[in-house]
């Protein structure tokens, strides 16, 4: 049996401080961060994704919700899609 894992909190590295910068031989870099909007919402998180170029007038915010399923969450999930989460019965392929 594995030991319980603690949940993924990708989130909590979502800052402003840590940019990304995307570059290419054609165009001025584009940097990239996410913030973060008001913490977890039981198991939902809202955040930003700011994109910003020195040849642009102004940065372009997107604004996204993201759900994070714990495993027995998930399971449940799959099981209610008729997916079986990971029971024995499930049935059919991937795609299907």
């Amino acid at each position: 049996m594995c030991p319980a894992r603690a949940p993924a909190r990708a989130w909590e590295t979502w800052t402003p401080d840590r940019v990304r910068e995307v570059t290419d031989a054609q165009d001025p870099a584009v940097r990239v961060w996410h913030e973060v909007q008001g913490g977890p919402a039981g198991d939902r998180v809202t955040f930003t994704e700011t994109f910003d170029s020195a040849g642009w007038d102004r940065p372009r915010v997107s604004r996204a919700t993201l759900r994070f399923l714990g495993a027995g969450a998930l399971s449940a999930s799959l099981a209610e899609a008729g997916r079986g989460g990971g029971s024995s019965t499930a049935t059919g392929s991937a795609g299907s």
